[in-house]
Formats: structure tokens, sequence, C-alpha cells
């Protein structure tokens, strides 16, 4: 060990010696210096609610509860029924399936029991609890009172159309369990014909499928709906065909009109479940949703030519119609799209364990809006604007806290049923840029928020190169924006440090020299090593030094808390100086990664112009791919992407730019990422830069 620290010494000295230890840090100086130009961030949006200048509290307290604004309590409200209505909607589907479920289990069950049994009294029992079964089965089939207040369950339930009571989804698929339900009542069958109906008719597997189709409601609707459109059209080719007569002519008229209004349903109720702005209804991969829709409008168009619109209309205008609809496929595809077998559209379903979830959140949101409006009313008295005010902020912060945690968890919950690459592909939840890891990190901001009724104005920002940590930048945010340019230069010269303490003495051939002294290769190595890694803290502490006087000077100093979101899933509430010294920690870690890696490529080289060369086109090629894959999974089993481990302290996604700066420099996370994964990819490439360095530098013959 002591022989390792003498060597480390020396190598010190001449460190010191060398001319380009004091130009870097006038580098360091003038990086900083240059940021003080460069740096120009966006502030943070400022989400106090203002309703304007010179008014009284009691003004603020009088427009917050009898004004009809956005910002108003009954405009912010809006914001907490949207996101209560998502919840009911999907625990209420979730408590309808559960029905079902246990309603089938049920039926099989006590069908079983019932053909096990040979004694008639028992026999009777099992009997009529297989009949009560079987009509509850069917009455939790047709119910569907708990979603009535949501528009595309409409076609799913009884309405009125032109007088006629209709029914697309009963009417085609509770035809089963109808029909059973009926044998069961008819007193000229006892236990033993139901049973032999039961197995006949292989019931056991037509109730799956009513059950399948009762808990996906959505999909056999919409073939119920196209079948429609291909018995209309089937109806208008067949008066087609019988000719130009008068009597043809009205039957097609009538026929073109009723398929114009069944394409049209069709179209309208689609319409309502890809489109539904509130929540997910329904998911469709976007170019499956194009093409829906351009056979519908094609259709349609067809449909309301204006030469129907005239008293007369020849053959030749239904020959015209024809042409276009059987070039559409008008009247097959949608049935096609939408038949038994296929899965073409995926209805949205949350399981109850996460509804569950949602009940809880609710719950606390409820007790958190108690309390915020009775603070609300406690200081209408105060003689401080500012207190009110800050908790009418409160209330807006809590609802779109409240609004993006339903969001996100519903996406969350969504995410688990498809690859990452399929779901990003689907349409009608604005899934583009679907993130696991972001999506979590919300959630559980959102969740610290809703917990501990304490909201985002209450913290400031995590440090981001485009955006200051609150409404004005501070001396840490320009500290950040510097050192990370600082790093850059560290980092390269580090490389070039390291590459010169190696081949240096490998082409003066003093190397020699040093081998024939009672010392063992790997304490050289070790000591070349510890010697550019003292360096590089003393650079670093120099930046970090000079980079926050420089902002302390111009922006003066914010030490409010952050809440710190640490591998999406932990939150806690740090000081920005303790936020700070991790990031430096980050940058360090950094920095010795490339000192090791030079380390490497310097003893396999062996010149000083091949091992610089080659390490500072990795740093190019590096950057480069930051900002060209830094979103492709191959990329994150690169070291690129995994270094800056601050980013795992919730800095990735607080950027407001998709800048060129911030993809070369900050690498986003991807999904299947997180700190330990990084952990490991950079610790496995440092370890394999150590090994292959020790094990070339000890055989290698000088």
């Amino acid at each position: 060990m002591t022989s390792t620290f003498r060597l480390t010494r020396a190598e010190f000295k001449k460190i010191f010696k060398r001319a380009s230890v004091y130009i870097m840090a006038l580098l360091l100086v003038v990086a900083v210096l240059v940021s003080v130009y460069l740096f120009k961030p966006l502030t943070t949006e400022d989400k106090t609610i203002n309703y304007g200048a010179d008014l009284t509290v009691e003004n603020y307290y009088d427009t917050f509860f009898n004004k009809d604004l956005a910002n108003s309590k009954k405009g912010i409200d809006t914001i907490f029924e949207n996101a209560e209505n998502m919840y009911n909607y999907y625990s209420n589907s979730s408590h309808r399936e559960l029905k079902i479920e246990e309603n089938y289990n049920d039926v099989i069950l006590s069908m079983n029991e019932l053909k096990s049994v040979t004694d008639p009294n028992l026999k009777t029992v099992k009997y009529n609890a297989f009949k009560a079964n079987l009509q509850a089965f069917y009455d939790n089939f047709i119910d569907f009172k708990l979603l009535e207040q949501y528009p595309h369950i409409y076609y799913s339930t009884e309405f009125v159309a032109d007088g006629q009571t209709s029914n697309y989804y009963l009417s085609t698929y509770s035809k089963n369990i109808q029909n059973l339900l009926e044998a069961t009542k008819d007193t000229s069958k006892d236990a033993d014909d139901i049973i032999q109906i039961y197995d006949t008719n292989k019931y056991e597997n037509r109730l799956l499928l009513d059950k399948q189709n009762a808990i996906n409601y959505i999909r056999p609707t919409l073939y119920s709906l196209a079948l429609n459109i291909t018995n209309a059209y089937n109806d208008f080719n067949v008066s087609y065909n019988s000719g130009g007569s008068s009597p043809a002519l009205e039957n097609m008229e009538k026929y073109r009109k009723q398929l114009l209004t069944n394409v049209t349903t069709f179209q309208t109720y689609f319409n309502k479940l890809v489109d539904n702005e509130d929540f997910p209804i329904v998911l469709i991969n976007k170019v499956l949703k194009e093409d829906i829709s351009s056979h519908i409008d094609i259709a349609i168009e067809a449909l309301s030519a204006p030469v129907f619109n005239g008293t007369t209309r020849p053959m030749s205008d239904y020959a015209n119609l024809k042409q276009n609809l059987d070039n559409n496929d008008t009247a097959n595809y949608f049935t096609k799209m939408f038949a038994d077998n296929t899965n073409n559209i995926s209805q949205v379903r949350i399981k109850a364990p996460v509804t569950a979830e949602f009940s809880k959140v609710l719950k606390k949101v409820t007790t958190n809006q108690e309390t915020i409006i009775n603070n609300i009313k406690e200081k209408r008295t105060d003689e401080s604007i500012k207190n009110i005010q800050k908790s009418i902020t409160d209330y807006s912060l809590l609802a779109e806290s409240y609004k993006t945690y339903m969001e996100d968890r519903t996406k969350l919950a969504l995410s688990e049923n498809y690859r990452s690459d399929v779901f990003t592909k689907l349409y009608g939840y604005n899934l583009k840029d679907f993130n696991i890891y972001e999506i979590q990190e919300r959630i559980t901001k959102n969740m610290y928020y809703i917990d501990n009724n304490i909201y985002e104005n209450s913290f400031n920002q995590n440090f981001s190169l485009m955006q200051a940590s609150n409404t004005e930048p501070n001396a840490l945010d320009f500290m950040y924006f510097a050192m990370e340019i600082c790093t850059v230069l560290i980092i390269v010269f580090a490389m070039m440090m390291m590459c010169n303490l190696i081949t240096s003495e490998t082409e003066s051939g003093t190397i020699k020299l040093l081998l024939v002294r009672p010392y063992k290769r790997s304490k050289i190595i070790t000591a070349k090593l510890l010697a550019t890694i003292f360096f590089v803290l003393i650079f670093t502490l120099f930046s970090a030094l000079i980079s926050f006087a420089g902002g302390y000077f111009l922006y003066g100093l914010d030490l409010s808390n952050v809440l710190v979101i640490i591998n999406s899933n932990t939150p806690v509430v740090m000081s920005p100086i303790v936020l700070m010294l991790i990031n430096i920690l980050s940058q360090i870690l950094d920095i010795l990664f490339y000192v090791l890696l030079a380390m490497m490529i310097s003893i396999v080289f062996k010149n000083y112009a091949g091992s610089i060369s080659f390490s500072l086109v990795l740093i190019l090629i590096t950057y480069t791919l930051n900002m060209l894959f830094g979103g492709a999974f191959w990329y994150s089993l690169l070291p690129g992407p995994n270094l800056h481990l601050f980013k795992y302290f919730g800095n990735a996604f607080v950027s407001v730019s998709d800048s060129m700066p911030v993809n070369i420099l900050i690498t986003p996370i991807q999904s299947t990422m997180s700190l330990w994964y990084s952990l490991l990819i950079l610790a496995s490439y440092s370890l394999v830069s150590i090994v292959v360095s020790y094990a070339v530098f000890n055989k290698r013959d000088f």
C-alpha cells in the first residue's frame, strides 16, 4: 500500500508540472462565463390562482364560491367530477364483470351438482338452484343500470328508434340463455330433460361464449350494428336484381335510406367509442381506425349523393351506387371486422384491484377537498390575500393531481395487457409517447400530493437544463446548467490525462525503467488511476464552486425544498443543496467511467495519438447516439443512456423542451430501465475496462 501511495505521489508531481492542468482550470472559468450567456431557461409556470389586482380577501372568497369561472370552485369541481366519472365507469364495469363471472360459475357448478345426484328430493333442490342461478345470470346479462349514464351504452340496451323498440346487443347475444331459461320454465320438462338438453346442445360452451360477450359487450354491439348494414344491403341488392320497374325502384330507395341510416348509426356509435375525451372506452390500432372511418365515409358519401335528392331517380343512379358500395365492400367489411372470432377492437376493462385502489384515492381526495374548503372559509377573515389565495390554489392543484393520477394509473393498468411497441400504436388515449417509468414517476408524485395534502406550489421543481426550478431562476439552476458543460470538458481532459500518463512512458521507454524497480505492474496502473481520479475531484469541485459563485452573484439563492422521486417510486422531500450534491456525485461517476474506458484504450493502443483519437471518437459517438437512438431498447444495453444517474432522482422528465442539449446530455429513461439497471450496466462495462486494463498491462512485453 505504501508503494502505491509513493507511486501516486510521483504521478501527482508529474501532472502538476504540466501546463495543461492550468489551461484546464482556465477553460472551466471560461465555460462558466459562456454559460452566463447561454443560460436562458424557461421559468416554471406559476399556478397560483389570481382573480385580479386590487381585490380584497372578501372578493377572492366571493369569486371562488359564487362565480362561474374555470378557476372558481364551480369550474374546478368539473375536473373532480370528470375524474370521478372515470372512476365510476371503471368501477361499475368491474363490478358488473365480477357479478357475471360469479353467475356463470354458479350456473356451471349447480348443473354439475344436478348431474351428480340421484335422490329425487335432492335432485329437485339442485334443479331449483340451477334455475335460480340461470335466472340471475340472465338478469345480470341484460342489466346495464349502473352504466346507463354513459352514451356508448346506448346501443347495448333497449331504446326506441323510429317508433320501434330495438336492442342490437341482446337480440343477438342473449338467445342461448333465453332458450335454456325458457326450457326450464316448461312444466312438461323435468330435471333429466334439462340435463339432456344442456348436454346435447353443448350449453356449457354456449354459456361461456355468452359470458364473454356479456363482459366484452362493445364488440358484439358493433357486430350487431354491422350486421344491420349487411342485411340492409342484401335487401337493396335483391331489389336491384329484380329489374328497373317502379316497385323495384321504390324498394331500392327504401333500402338505400335504411342502409344510410344503419351506416350512420354505426358511425355515431363507433365515433363515441374511439373519440371519448373523458376516458378510454376502447383501444384500437390507429391504422385500423382510419381504415374503418374511411369505409364509413365512402359509404355515407355514396348513399347520400345529391342525385338522390331529386324526385326522379333512374336505374343508372342505383347502378352507380351499387358499384360504389361493392368497390367499398360495404356489404361485408364491417361484419368481417367485428365478427365473433376476431378481436380487432379491445374494450377497456380495469381489474378489480385497480378500481379498489381508485376507491381509496377518491376517499383521500374527498377528505382533502373538505379540509381545503374549510381552510378557505377560515381565511376569509385574514388580512393577507396570500393565505386564501394559497388555499384556493391548493384546491385547483388537488383537482389537477387527481385527474392526472386517474389518467396515468389507467394507462399503466392498460399497458399491462400489451407489449410497449403495440401499446403506443393504439388509438384513443394519447399513447404515442407512453413511457412506463415516466408514468410511474408521475403517479408517485401525485400520490404524495394527495396523501399529504401538500401540492406542487409548496416545492421547487427539480434541476433542468432548459427550465428554472421556480418562477425565477436561482444560483443552483445556473450551477446545474454550467456544471453540465464543465463536466463535458472534464471528461475530455480526464481521458487525455489518463491516456498521456500511460502512453507517454510507453512511447518514451521510461516504462522499462519503472518496471525494473520493485513495483508490481498492477500498482503502477493503480497509481496512475488514483492520480487521475484526484484531479477529476479537484476540477469537479472547482467547477462547482465557480459556477455556484457566478449563479449566486447573478440570481441569488432559493433554498425551497424539492420533492424528489427516486427511481420512479420513492418520494423524498429534499433540500436543493443535498440534491445538488447528489448531482455532483452523479457527474463524478460519469467522469470516472470515461477514465476507466480511457485507461483500457491507452493500454491496448500503446501510443498517445491512437488512444486519444479513439477516446474522443467514442465520446462523439456516444453523444450522437444519445440524440438519435435515445429511445431504442437496444441502445439501453450500451453505457451511453445509462450515464447521468441523476436522472433517476426525478430529473429526466422535467424539461418542457425537447431541445438538442437535453437529448445529447441527458438521455431519456426507457420503460425497461431503472436506477439498478443502469448501475448494473455501468458496473459491468467498468469491470470489463478494469479487467482488460490490468490483464493486458500485466502480460504485455515492453
